[in-house]
């Protein structure tokens, strides 16, 4: 977000926190419920967070 460029880092997320974000990305886009439906997998859910320089 902004204007400054960061190197992302992907993050799992535990199955508590990835029920929550799902039902998250679902409400703002209802597709992703249809999609992991024909797909017959679990849909992973990552997060990117900024590498923080050292």
């Amino acid at each position: 977000m902004g204007r400054r460029r960061r190197q992302p880092r992907p993050v799992g997320r535990r199955a508590c926190q990835r029920e929550r974000l799902w039902r998250m990305m679902t409400e703002l886009a209802p597709v992703y419920r249809t999609y992991e439906a024909r797909s017959r997998r679990q849909i992973p859910v990552v997060v990117l967070e900024p590498i923080r320089p050292r």
